[in-house]
């Protein structure tokens, strides 16, 4: 009897023991769900006059505004474009809260379509461009932010992959940018 009651405190032991490091590897924090605040790139439909406001949980008191040629809070210009075409929300640092991710165009005369990043939390900005060589622009496909490039002021496509930022940097089709 003693040595039934000694296997059951260690089976117990064990159960206890593991339910405590499995609920530890399990204590990660929830992935931010990538999303589109809006997106005119490619069509008509731009609201050249008008302006949108978002608010964000992981932003608390905080208020986005885009306007055709910015992203602000308060007066700070976050981020700027000749427009901004669109802006997707995405957590590319993995700290829970979301990256903006936008097209915009740059340039008087000779204009070129770019991608920004800015990360609020940071407050910094990252850019994939290659002026009068390629193009890129963003889309969301399955739940994936996708970054196409294309050549410069054409529309042939030349690669489309997931948009990533590692190490500081924006990756592009496996090269730092």
């Amino acid at each position: 009897m003693i040595e039934n009651m000694k296997r059951v405190i260690i089976l117990t032991a064990v159960v206890i023991i593991t339910c405590i490091v499995f609920s530890g590897c399990n204590n990660s924090k929830p992935k931010y769900e990538t999303r589109m605040w809006f997106d005119y790139f490619g069509t008509d439909e731009m609201l050249w006059n008008e302006s949108k406001e978002l608010t964000l949980t992981e932003f608390p008191g905080v208020t986005f505004k885009w306007t055709p040629e910015k992203v602000t809070v308060g007066g700070k210009v976050l981020f700027w474009g000749m427009p901004v075409w669109n802006v997707y929300l995405a957590d590319l640092t993995n700290d829970g809260k979301p990256e903006f991710c936008a097209t915009v165009s740059f340039g008087s005369g000779i204009v070129d379509n770019r991608v920004i990043v800015f990360d609020y939390v940071a407050e910094k900005e990252y850019q994939l461009s290659d002026r009068m060589y390629h193009d890129y622009f963003l889309r969301l496909d399955n739940g994936k932010l996708m970054v196409t490039q294309t050549d410069y002021m054409d529309s042939k496509l030349l690669e489309t992959t997931e948009l990533l930022l590692v190490n500081g940097e924006i990756l592009r089709y496996g090269k730092k940018q």
